[in-house]
């Protein structure tokens, strides 16, 4: 039963990403600027890091090769969320204005309904940018390269319950938006900047308010040498943070439907 709804899901899923990635191309110019315009963005900061780094060797033991390990990483994670489950990115917005009510109407789940529903294309070049980084500067065995993928798809699954938490706040307190997106800029910026640069209250921020540590540094010592201590951490949190995005998206749901009801009787 859960096999047969599992490959249920993921055929859907990919209807609705060929449907997405096909009214994209409908522009092909527009199209084409997309995936290059912020992929040239993030290659832009690579070599910026490259320059720093020829300045300044070490940081608190971080280096060029682990700087640009960390831009993979995180150009791989970002474009396989933003393209992969790009309707999140307003789901607040969506929640405050109530216009979730043409994913609930549906017998499919919510929260993948809402998740596919968009696909941000420039995740595209991100995604590919992420792949020339890492055969540049990545070992490319087998084994180092089946390690990255599996840490790529935890820390682009831990992206996904934080944006998951922090939209879904919106069914709590009202308008959470800008917040929102506010915290995930945080994460961005965490996951483009050397670890070594983060000490004291940033660093514990990272630990706390947002998952910087483990969509940054903790994977980039994983991929670096492979730990299997630091794995089971890596793949704990993702689990709990996945519970914890789940049980708050469908809770608030639960709030946002009786209040439609409320509505509707008033």
């Amino acid at each position: 039963m859960f096999l047969s709804t599992l490959a249920k899901y993921i055929k859907l899923s990919f209807l609705m990403f060929k449907i997405n990635l096909q009214s994209a191309m409908t522009y092909k110019i527009s199209f084409i600027m997309q995936i290059f315009g912020l992929a040239i963005g993030d290659a832009s900061f690579a070599v910026m890091w490259t320059f720093f780094f020829k300045r300044f060797p070490v940081i608190n033991g971080w280096q060029v090769h682990d700087m640009m390990l960390l831009m993979a990483l995180s150009s791989i994670n970002f474009g396989l969320f933003e393209f992969f489950s790009g309707g999140l990115w307003d789901l607040a917005h969506k929640i405050t204005t109530a216009e979730l009510d043409q994913h609930i109407i549906f017998p499919q789940n919510s929260l993948w309904s809402i998740s596919t529903s968009k696909s941000f294309i420039p995740g595209l070049g991100e995604i590919a940018l992420g792949i020339v980084l890492y055969c540049m500067f990545g070992n490319l065995s087998f084994l180092p390269i089946l390690n990255f993928v599996i840490i790529t798809l935890l820390t682009t699954i831990i992206l996904f319950n934080f944006n998951v938490i922090t939209q879904s706040i919106a069914f709590y307190v009202g308008n959470f938006e800008d917040a929102a997106e506010q915290l995930f800029v945080a994460l961005a910026f965490c996951t483009y900047t050397p670890q070594g640069s983060f000490t004291g209250f940033f660093k514990i921020l990272m630990f706390t308010v947002i998952p910087g540590f483990f969509v940054a540094e903790l994977p980039v010592q994983i991929i670096k040498s492979f730990n299997i201590y630091y794995f089971l951490l890596l793949l704990a949190f993702t689990i709990i943070t996945f519970i914890l995005a789940v049980f708050i998206f469908k809770n608030g749901l639960k709030k946002y439907e009786s209040g439609n009801l409320m509505n509707v009787k008033m």
